[in-house]
């Protein structure tokens, strides 16, 4: 009986060991990618329910960034548009759409970490609120990609975040 106990104990320990080691090994040699800042991102439409005209279509944002460990925080507004066709575009500032923006990142300790955005968009009318969701690998720093879903209009598609320089 005594023996068992030696046993278990000698495995609880050892695990304990391991887990102890792969955490201290993440905090002092993994560092969460710091996405502070103003960045750029672009949508791409690849399907949507409302109409064809939207599949194609690219939309571009700037958004301000806070990051508090792995939550994410921000602001931005829509820009700028680009259409299948190639004609592109600047809103105007009264109609620039605003964003509210906030998320969370996931470490991934042996592939690259993701972040899912929540994107509150206050449309101007007829367009109304738009909600998002995105789902971006932070490649490093600079540059995240990913889909994104919105709920109400249901258009997916793809998305690119670079960061701007200071």
């Amino acid at each position: 009986m005594k023996k068992f106990f030696i046993d278990v104990f000698g495995k609880w320990l050892a695990a304990m060991l391991v887990a102890i080691t792969f955490s201290g090994l993440g905090l002092f040699f993994y560092k969460t990618p710091d996405i502070n800042g103003s960045w750029v991102f672009w949508t791409k439409y690849s399907e949507s329910d409302q109409n064809l005209k939207f599949r194609g279509l690219n939309l571009g944002f700037r958004c301000l960034i806070q990051q508090s460990g792995e939550d994410l925080r921000g602001s931005g507004e829509k820009i700028w548009w680009r259409e299948k066709n190639g004609q592109e575009g600047k809103d105007e500032v009264r109609k620039r759409s605003r964003l509210t923006i906030f998320g969370h990142i996931d470490k991934h300790y042996f592939s690259k970490d993701v972040a899912t955005i929540h994107i509150d968009e206050q449309g101007v009318p007829p367009q109304g609120n738009i909600k998002t969701m995105q789902i971006v690998k932070l490649l490093n720093d600079e540059k995240m990609i990913g889909t994104f879903t919105t709920l109400g209009w249901e258009h997916s598609g793809t998305v690119e975040w670079t960061k701007e320089k200071d």
